[in-house]
């Protein structure tokens, strides 16, 4: 190779001026010039290799380096235990601050529930000393409420009096039975405390009794008058309406004997009741009947009647006529329907 001749790179073919700019080079001839080539090379690979060696690696920590990094662990770790132990101490005066609170609010209620006890068991009581007195000064027939054998009686007597269905009887006789089952109510939920339990469990028996016999005595009452309509509607137009009433119950009944689609309700004036026929019945032969009621005798019947914790007569006795009922439905399944009587 000529003294005036540029080296290149033999393997790469680039001349190390372009890879490295900073690199002087000075182009002689002879044995120097194969000096020059072998630096050349390694500085290449040195260029190239140089962020490889030694990757990833990190220089070993000082002992003092570790006692410093200690002692910021133990710093951070006092002041995370210090920031707790200030966080819990604000839950903690907050939490006696609320129980504070709430244990003045439970004196309070208790207070009122305690004053509100006391007027409401002074109310029953001045009730019931009431209808004692009101009973003794009317002087009724009315059976005393402890003596079974009395309620019984009084309830073979109101079922013998309906043995033939007559609505002006039913009503006639209602009031009496109204008031007993009111007051027997009344008596299954505070009884008597020297009534014993077998009597008071068959004294609630008998007072869902006599609401099933009044509620059946007015439907046989209804079907026997539907059973002669002849006086008591216009043959011309084939409509009838009929109405009885006592403060108690008004009785209520209206049919359309000839499918006329005229007439698409009707209003009872006595009442100020009015009621509309859905369309797909004006044409159909029908007749309705309207109850109005001053008491309610199927809300008491039901098991959510009372709320969950109370535990009275009552509200045994709704179980057991449920569980009774059941039976006799179960029974009555079992039975032919020629056998059965619609009304019992």
């Amino acid at each position: 190779m000529d003294g005036d001749t540029e080296y290149f790179n033999s393997t790469s073919g680039t001349h190390p001026s372009l890879l490295f700019p900073s690199l002087l080079l000075v182009i002689v001839n002879g044995s120097f010039n194969q000096y020059v080539d072998r630096t050349v090379d390694e500085l290449i690979f040195s260029r190239i290799f140089k962020g490889k060696k030694g990757k990833g690696k990190k220089e070993p920590k000082t002992k003092r380096d570790m006692e410093l990094a200690k002692k910021r662990a133990e710093q951070e770790e006092l002041e995370r235990q210090k920031k707790e132990t200030e966080l819990a101490a604000i839950a903690q005066k907050k939490l006696e601050i609320e129980l504070a609170l709430r244990s003045g609010h439970l004196i309070s209620s208790a207070s009122c529930i305690h004053t509100s006890d006391k007027w409401v068991l002074g109310r029953i009581e001045r009730n019931k000393l009431k209808q004692e007195w009101r009973t003794f000064v009317a002087c009724r027939n009315f059976p005393d409420l402890v003596q079974l054998s009395q309620v019984n009686a009084f309830l073979e007597y109101w079922k013998s009096q309906l043995e033939k269905p007559d609505i002006k009887t039913l009503l006639k006789l209602d009031p009496e039975l109204l008031q007993v089952i009111e007051e027997l109510k009344a008596f299954l939920q505070h009884p008597a405390e020297s009534c014993h339990l077998d009597i008071i469990r068959e004294l609630g028996l008998l007072y869902h009794d006599m609401i099933v016999y009044q509620q059946r005595d007015l439907g046989r009452c209804t079907y026997s008058i539907l059973q002669d309509l002849s006086d008591l509607y216009d043959p011309e137009v084939g409509i009838f309406e009929y109405l009885l009433s006592i403060p108690e119950i008004t009785h209520c009944l209206w049919g359309n004997m000839y499918q006329c689609p005229d007439y698409d309700g009707h209003q009872f004036e006595e009442v100020k009741f009015e009621f509309k026929i859905p369309d797909t019945l004006v044409t159909v032969k029908g007749v309705y009947r309207l109850i109005k009621t001053e008491y309610d005798h199927y809300s008491d019947s039901c098991k959510s009647y009372f709320p969950p914790g109370v535990d009275n007569a009552l509200k045994r006795s709704i179980q057991d006529w449920t569980e009774m009922n059941d039976l006799q439905a179960l029974r009555l399944e079992l039975e032919s329907p020629e056998e059965t009587d619609p009304w019992q």
